[in-house]
């Protein structure tokens, strides 16, 4: 496959999105896993003290991830993300409330801050995949339609994601039901914050996107008097990254999504608080960990068949997104009045839990994608948030609201509803796009180019001028380079970490920093491509 000048070719974007998929993919299922079992292993108080504090601080991190983002960039609040869930995990090796609450306290706004950049990261790259398909027989078909070329993009990549994602989550959740059943759970966490560990390291040495114009916009103050946008506060940052994540939900298809959301988090906080201990009262705590590997195995099994059926076909992520709603309406409905005692009901029971988990971890983000591509950074925040809020709301009040039955309506309502929501955003987002699609330019005519922020229904005459002049504004001295935003310090590898600790540091402690945004050759090609070329009506069929 052909490269472009500035050296990104499809195979290795590909690879690019496979690693940084992983890496998150094999920290996030370590931390799901400990949070599933330890209800039976740790004093139970205290894992729903710390999944309190947790999704609290995700709470936190979510509304002010767009202004942390923008000051650390995509790659280095991956990595800080990561971290924070090591730091978590690490917490458990002694399980005392002085060091597990810290621990979930960081780690929460860590991972408010690692899902939001997850979102921008996959869609910057999917972006830039797209872009790099564009080669000399290809150009004219992409260019044709490039908003539909790139959700088959965003849709491999989540797709690609959410297989990781469940194939990570079966491994550890059978490992610690192994490990476990030997009787050593020191053994479980320690042998945990080594992966997630690891997986940190590997995190380094994925490319680093640069965060567009656009997103650097919402946290930024006004412009100087030569035109150059000037960064504010930290304080300032804070306050203008909750004002545009809540401002989102004045959008009507997000506050349709909001049920989904709402499930996810509420279902999120019924398994780890109630079911755990409701399965481990019945059968032992040995079995926990296979019932959630059954429900890991089913998310992995159907996670490839999920996103060939959302990108092969018209309106296959609607119904995808439908299924997954109505398998967690089935999963508390049958809990609410039939709740499952005997062995293979419960096996039945988190295998279907299993396949609406996947379809929120990998098609919900795609669809947050469609609905808001000029806006990926507060989408996500947003994303994350509503099912924060509702993951905390669970943790506080499950373990000590009543028993598995009567806790499972409060899940079930939304479940319900959220099908109904959905199938009114998805309306919504494709009425949308047919209103506000302009009327394709005649053929002999060249309309002039339009300004920033309009071009959504550009004609393809002005599409492949702006391509052709994106793709040789690159300097030709970086043609070998990756599409990596490197610092004058020249840390490879993961070293980057510890920079990128320093750099969260300095970024808290900088209270008024006038540092003023450059423009590399790598963000002429990449930072601007959602605003450039992506038409602002494209939504999910």
């Amino acid at each position: 496959m052909s490269e472009l000048p500035c050296g990104l070719s499809a195979r290795r974007l590909k690879l690019n999105g496979i690693l940084m998929s992983a890496c998150f993919a094999w920290t996030k299922g370590a931390i799901v896993t400990i949070l599933g079992v330890s209800a039976s292993l740790i004093d139970q108080n205290l894992n729903a003290v710390a999944g309190l504090i947790l999704y609290a601080g995700f709470v936190v991190g979510s509304v002010v991830s767009p202004g942390i983002t923008v000051r650390l960039g995509l790659k280095r609040s991956l990595l800080v993300g990561l971290l924070g869930f090591s730091v978590f995990a690490a917490g458990f090796v002694y399980p005392e409330y002085f060091v597990l609450c810290p621990a979930a306290a960081f780690s929460g706004v860590m991972g408010g801050v690692l899902w939001a950049a997850q979102g921008q990261y996959l869609a910057a790259n999917s972006v830039a995949y797209t872009r790099a398909l564009s080669d000399d027989e290809s150009r004219s078909l992409i260019l044709e339609d490039f908003a539909a070329q790139n959700k088959r993009s965003m849709g491999m990549f989540t797709g690609i994601f959410g297989a990781l994602f469940a194939l990570a989550l079966l491994v550890c959740r059978v490992t610690a039901s192994l490990i476990v059943s030997t009787g050593h759970v020191q053994m479980l966490y320690v042998s945990y914050t080594a992966l997630a560990v690891l997986a940190t390291l590997g995190m380094s040495f994925v490319w680093d996107f640069p965060v567009s114009e656009a997103e650097r916009q919402k946290v930024a103050s006004p412009r100087s008097s030569d035109g150059v946008p000037v960064r504010a506060s930290l304080w300032a940052e804070a306050v203008a990254s909750v004002s545009a994540t809540l401002s989102m939900l004045r959008d009507p298809r997000m506050l349709l999504m909001v049920p989904y959301n709402v499930t996810f988090g509420l279902a999120s906080g019924y398994f780890p608080c109630v079911m755990t201990p409701y399965a481990a009262d019945l059968h032992g705590a040995h079995v926990v960990g296979l019932l959630y590997a059954t429900a890991g195995a089913t998310s992995f099994i159907l996670a490839t068949p999920y996103a060939l059926l959302s990108n092969r076909f018209a309106c296959g992520r609607s119904a995808v997104m439908l299924w997954g709603g109505a398998c967690y309406a089935a999963v508390f409905l049958v809990m609410t009045f039939a709740p499952p005692t005997d062995l293979a009901s419960l096996y039945f029971l988190f295998a279907v839990y299993g396949s609406a988990q996947i379809v929120w971890q990998s098609s919900t983000p795609a669809v947050f994608a469609a609905y808001w591509p000029d806006d990926t950074s507060t989408a996500f925040a947003n994303l994350k948030l509503h099912s924060g809020l509702a993951t905390l709301l669970a943790y506080a009040a499950f373990p000590y609201a009543g028993t598995a039955r009567e806790l499972a309506p409060v899940v079930a309502l939304p479940a319900v509803v959220s099908m109904a929501t959905y199938s009114l955003a998805a309306r919504w987002g494709s009425a949308s796009a047919t209103h506000e699609q302009a009327p394709a330019a005649p053929a002999a005519e060249k309309p002039a180019h339009k300004a920033d922020g309009d071009r959504g229904t550009q004609s393809q005459d002005n599409l492949e001028e702006e391509y052709l002049e994106d793709i040789t504004s690159c300097d030709p001295t970086e043609a070998a380079a990756p599409a990596v935003t490197r610092h004058a310090s020249g840390l490879p590898g993961s070293s980057e970490i510890a920079f990128a600790i320093i750099e969260a540091a300095q970024a808290l402690a900088a209270m008024d920093s006038n540092a003023r945004f450059s423009e590399s050759p790598t963000e002429r090609l990449l930072g601007d491509a959602d605003e450039d070329l992506l038409p602002s009506g494209a939504t999910d069929v």
